[in-house]
């Protein structure tokens, strides 16, 4: 399973937020944790990745700071029904339009506020073991 992670990338530390307390988590090797702008990475055709794999992905959007290609992201995402935890820094203040474009969706909207990364790791590793396939 892949589990995308998809953010702003510009007014928003994402590294220091998302992607160091994300890879210390241990999915178990049926999962590839996908940091599509990790430095020394390979660029992410997110769009394929999403379409292709609409039946073994989930995707974490995190919403602390307004992006117009996450907004790209996570309508390709409801277009193939993919399961998305939104997440957002306490003191961020988040746009309404996730919510009501996905409150009406077959998976509903599913948002977790964290204060730290211990919270973080928390509403991850929780929202993926629903989804993983055993």
């Amino acid at each position: 399973m892949y589990i995308y992670v998809g953010h702003a990338t510009q007014g928003f530390d994402y590294k220091k937020y998302l992607y160091e307390p994300l890879a210390k988590l241990v999915f178990g090797n049926d999962c590839n944790l996908i940091l599509p702008h990790k430095q020394g990475s390979t660029p992410i055709n997110s769009e394929e990745l999403i379409k292709n794999n609409k039946k073994n992905i989930v995707m974490i959007a995190d919403l602390s700071t307004a992006s117009t290609g996450l907004g790209i992201e996570l309508a390709w995402a409801r277009d193939v029904n993919i399961p998305v935890l939104f997440v957002s820094r306490a003191s961020s203040k988040v746009s309404v339009a996730p919510k009501y474009l996905w409150q009406y969706s077959d998976l509903g909207y599913q948002h977790y506020e964290y204060s730290d990364s211990r919270g973080l790791q928390e509403a991850v590793k929780t929202f993926v073991k629903k989804y993983l396939r055993h």
